[in-house]
C-alpha cells in the first residue's frame, strides 16, 4: 500500500516541476524572435505530454491501489 502512495506522490511531484518548466517556457516564448517560437512551442509540446503521461500513471497507480485495497479485504 505504501508504495503506491510513494509512486503517487512521486509522479505528482514530476508533473509538478514539469508544469513549472512549462509556465517559465510559456513566459519566456512572450519575448523570443519568430524561430525561437518555434522551439519552444515544441518544448512545450513535450512537456504538455509529459503531463499527461504523469496524469495517466497517477490514475493507474491510484485504479490498482483500489484494486489491492478490495483484494485485500476479502
Amino acid at each position: 500500500m505504501k508504495n503506491y502512495e510513494k509512486a503517487i506522490t512521486v509522479e505528482a511531484k514530476h508533473k509538478r516541476q514539469t508544469q513549472q518548466e512549462m509556465n517559465e517556457l510559456q513566459r519566456d516564448r512572450k519575448y523570443q524572435v519568430q524561430e525561437e517560437k518555434a522551439g519552444t512551442e515544441s518544448k512545450i509540446a513535450m512537456k504538455k505530454d509529459a503531463i499527461q503521461s504523469s496524469d495517466a500513471s497517477i490514475q493507474l497507480y491510484k485504479d490498482e491501489q483500489k484494486v489491492y485495497k478490495k483484494s485485500f479485504k476479502n
